[in-house]
Protein backbone atom coordinates (compact mmCIF):
# COMPACT_ATOMS: atom_id res chain seq x y z
CA UNK A 1 0.00 0.00 0.00
CA UNK A 2 3.01 2.29 0.11
CA UNK A 3 2.35 3.66 -3.36
CA UNK A 4 0.60 6.75 -4.69
CA UNK A 5 -0.71 4.73 -7.66
CA UNK A 6 -4.25 3.32 -7.59
CA UNK A 7 -4.42 -0.42 -6.87
CA UNK A 8 -7.08 -2.10 -9.01
CA UNK A 9 -8.70 -5.47 -8.39
CA UNK A 10 -8.57 -7.27 -11.73
CA UNK A 11 -10.10 -10.64 -10.83
CA UNK A 12 -11.63 -12.22 -7.73
CA UNK A 13 -12.83 -15.64 -6.59
CA UNK A 14 -15.38 -13.96 -4.30
CA UNK A 15 -18.64 -15.84 -4.97
CA UNK A 16 -20.77 -12.89 -3.89
CA UNK A 17 -19.45 -10.29 -6.32
CA UNK A 18 -21.80 -7.31 -6.48
CA UNK A 19 -19.28 -4.77 -7.73
CA UNK A 20 -16.94 -3.89 -10.60
CA UNK A 21 -14.08 -1.42 -11.03
CA UNK A 22 -12.82 -1.84 -7.45
CA UNK A 23 -9.83 0.40 -6.70
CA UNK A 24 -7.84 1.28 -3.57
CA UNK A 25 -6.30 4.75 -3.33
CA UNK A 26 -3.92 5.50 -0.46
CA UNK A 27 -4.39 8.72 1.51
CA UNK A 28 -1.65 8.39 4.14
CA UNK A 29 0.59 5.80 5.69
CA UNK A 30 2.46 5.36 9.00
CA UNK A 31 4.60 2.56 10.39
CA UNK A 32 1.52 0.82 11.81
CA UNK A 33 -1.40 1.80 9.55
CA UNK A 34 -2.49 2.91 6.13
CA UNK A 35 -5.55 5.06 5.45
CA UNK A 36 -7.13 4.55 2.05
CA UNK A 37 -10.34 4.79 0.07
CA UNK A 38 -11.83 1.71 -1.59
CA UNK A 39 -14.14 2.70 -4.44
CA UNK A 40 -16.28 0.41 -6.58
CA UNK A 41 -19.35 0.46 -8.82
CA UNK A 42 -22.40 -1.77 -8.63
CA UNK A 43 -22.60 -4.36 -11.42
CA UNK A 44 -25.10 -2.21 -13.35
CA UNK A 45 -22.47 0.56 -13.20
CA UNK A 46 -25.04 3.10 -12.02
CA UNK A 47 -23.84 3.71 -8.46
CA UNK A 48 -20.35 4.45 -7.11
CA UNK A 49 -19.51 3.65 -3.48
CA UNK A 50 -16.41 4.79 -1.58
CA UNK A 51 -15.42 3.26 1.75
CA UNK A 52 -12.94 5.11 3.95
CA UNK A 53 -10.79 2.31 5.35
CA UNK A 54 -7.88 1.74 7.69
CA UNK A 55 -5.38 -1.06 7.24
CA UNK A 56 -3.41 -2.14 10.29
CA UNK A 57 -0.05 -3.81 9.69
CA UNK A 58 0.90 -6.86 11.73
CA UNK A 59 4.27 -6.75 13.48
CA UNK A 60 6.44 -9.60 12.26
CA UNK A 61 4.28 -10.40 9.22
CA UNK A 62 4.71 -7.83 6.45
CA UNK A 63 2.30 -9.72 4.18
CA UNK A 64 -0.73 -9.42 6.49
CA UNK A 65 -2.98 -6.41 7.02
CA UNK A 66 -6.25 -6.15 8.95
CA UNK A 67 -8.78 -3.88 7.24
CA UNK A 68 -11.91 -2.16 8.47
CA UNK A 69 -13.73 1.15 8.64
CA UNK A 70 -11.51 3.84 10.14
CA UNK A 71 -11.36 3.60 13.93
CA UNK A 72 -13.76 0.64 14.07
CA UNK A 73 -13.39 -3.15 14.23
CA UNK A 74 -11.50 -5.11 11.61
CA UNK A 75 -13.67 -6.71 8.95
CA UNK A 76 -11.07 -8.41 6.76
CA UNK A 77 -7.64 -10.00 6.96
CA UNK A 78 -5.78 -9.44 3.69
CA UNK A 79 -2.62 -11.48 3.08
CA UNK A 80 -0.30 -10.93 0.13
CA UNK A 81 0.28 -14.50 -1.04
CA UNK A 82 2.22 -13.76 -4.23
CA UNK A 83 3.73 -10.66 -5.86
CA UNK A 84 5.56 -9.91 -9.10
CA UNK A 85 9.25 -9.06 -8.78
CA UNK A 86 8.50 -5.33 -9.05
CA UNK A 87 5.43 -5.50 -6.74
CA UNK A 88 3.19 -4.02 -9.43
CA UNK A 89 0.71 -6.87 -8.98
CA UNK A 90 -0.14 -9.48 -6.39
CA UNK A 91 -2.53 -12.21 -5.36
CA UNK A 92 -4.19 -11.62 -2.00
CA UNK A 93 -6.09 -14.02 0.20
CA UNK A 94 -8.96 -12.05 1.72
CA UNK A 95 -10.71 -13.48 4.78
CA UNK A 96 -13.96 -12.04 6.06
CA UNK A 97 -13.30 -12.09 9.81
CA UNK A 98 -16.90 -12.43 11.09
CA UNK A 99 -17.92 -15.23 8.69
CA UNK A 100 -14.45 -16.77 8.16
CA UNK A 101 -15.22 -17.00 4.43
CA UNK A 102 -12.18 -16.44 2.22
CA UNK A 103 -11.45 -15.65 -1.41
CA UNK A 104 -8.57 -14.49 -3.59
CA UNK A 105 -8.10 -11.16 -5.34
CA UNK A 106 -5.69 -10.38 -8.17
CA UNK A 107 -4.71 -6.72 -7.76
CA UNK A 108 -2.43 -4.53 -9.82
CA UNK A 109 -1.13 -1.03 -10.49
CA UNK A 110 -1.53 -0.02 -14.13
CA UNK A 111 1.62 2.05 -14.51
CA UNK A 112 2.19 0.59 -18.00
CA UNK A 113 -1.27 1.52 -19.31
CA UNK A 114 -1.98 -2.05 -20.44
CA UNK A 115 -5.08 -2.63 -18.33
CA UNK A 116 -3.67 -5.99 -17.21
CA UNK A 117 -1.41 -7.29 -14.45
CA UNK A 118 1.86 -9.07 -15.21
CA UNK A 119 1.50 -12.59 -16.61
CA UNK A 120 3.23 -14.06 -13.54
CA UNK A 121 0.41 -12.79 -11.31
CA UNK A 122 -2.31 -13.96 -13.69
CA UNK A 123 -0.74 -17.42 -13.90
CA UNK A 124 -0.52 -17.69 -10.11
CA UNK A 125 -4.14 -16.54 -9.69
CA UNK A 126 -5.38 -18.97 -12.35
CA UNK A 127 -3.89 -21.90 -10.40
CA UNK A 128 -6.43 -21.32 -7.63
CA UNK A 129 -9.04 -24.08 -7.60
CA UNK A 130 -11.91 -21.61 -7.77
CA UNK A 131 -13.50 -19.76 -10.67
CA UNK A 132 -12.52 -16.13 -11.00
CA UNK A 133 -14.79 -13.20 -11.82
CA UNK A 134 -13.25 -10.46 -13.98
CA UNK A 135 -14.25 -7.11 -12.45
CA UNK A 136 -11.82 -4.74 -14.20
CA UNK A 137 -12.05 -3.25 -17.68
CA UNK A 138 -9.94 -0.52 -19.29
CA UNK A 139 -12.78 1.98 -19.00
CA UNK A 140 -12.83 1.53 -15.19
CA UNK A 141 -10.05 4.12 -14.99
CA UNK A 142 -12.07 6.70 -16.93
CA UNK A 143 -15.41 6.05 -15.21
CA UNK A 144 -14.25 6.61 -11.60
Amino acid sequence: MNTPLPIWTYNTTDEHVYYVCKVDQRESITETSVYFNRTYQDTARTKVTTERLEGTFVTGNTSLMYVGDRGLVWEYAETLEFASDDYMCGVFEVRDIPSRVNWFDLRFQDNRGTGKPHNTCMEYFNKKQRPGHLIYWLDCETRK
